[in-house]
């Protein structure tokens, strides 16, 4: 019978503890050479519950463990406040990797990480069936705790974005292109929408025209040189 109890993860820790292992944060296992002495190493990947994940690391902390914690880049589980309580009892935090899952094995998809100056635009692309489709933006300017900004949510999925001079242009799949001003990440506003009901795919962005590949049109040329007004400049037919 399993037992996820505090009581019985207490019993863990004590177990590891008293037969001598050396616990070790997995980077600074890879970082080390020196492998003579015997060391384990823990992991837990925060899914659902980060506060749970800091009632873990106190256990661990109260019996002389390290351990390494994964965090979802969710809003329901990224908590700076308990992220930095779990990092000050010693513990290593990491970025719970889940990008080439959401992008169903495209390697391409899960590296469309925009980084400009010292902020992230992370694509959250599928979202079903909870439909929380967003780009998320993130401060790294501290690379080991990046802090959310702000996010550009939208019922439908993200397939792109591109940010050019302080513009961000987001590609939907079935609603055309968002185009935000994001010069002040704190606050982020609309200033046109292209709307289409076709399926859009990657974009790139050679001002003032957006390339956007679509899975029935082929190639649009859209004219954004007045963001409050794209229009349609030409399409090429690769499809028939």
């Amino acid at each position: 019978m399993r037992d996820f109890t505090h009581k019985m993860y207490h019993q863990l820790c004590r177990a590891i503890h008293d037969a001598g292992y050396q616990t070790i944060a997995l980077g600074d296992y890879f970082a080390t050479d020196d492998h003579s002495q015997p060391r384990m190493m823990l992991r837990h990947d925060v899914d659902r519950d980060p506060q749970l994940a800091l009632e873990m690391a106190q256990i661990e902390h109260e019996h002389k463990l390290q351990s390494t914690y994964l965090f979802r880049v969710i809003d329901t589980v990224f908590k700076p406040d308990i992220i930095n309580k779990i990092a000050e009892l010693g513990m290593e935090i990491a970025y719970h990797y889940e990008c080439l899952d959401k992008a169903k094995g495209d390697y391409e998809k899960a590296f469309e990480i925009i980084v400009v100056d010292s902020l992230a635009y992370v694509i959250r692309q599928y979202g079903h069936p909870t439909h929380d489709y967003y780009v998320a933006i993130f401060n790294i300017q501290d690379p080991a705790i990046p802090t959310l900004v702000n996010t550009i949510e939208h019922p439908n999925w993200v397939s792109d974005i591109k940010v050019v001079n302080n513009i961000a242009y987001v590609s939907y799949y079935r609603n055309g292109i968002g185009i935000y001003d994001v010069s002040n990440a704190d606050s982020i506003n609309l200033l046109g929408y292209y709307f289409r009901r076709h399926n859009g795919r990657s974009i790139d962005v050679r001002f003032p025209y957006i390339y956007k590949a679509s899975t029935y049109v082929g190639i649009e040329i859209i004219d954004v040189s007045d963001p409050a007004n794209p229009f349609s400049a030409h399409k090429i037919d690769i499809i028939s």
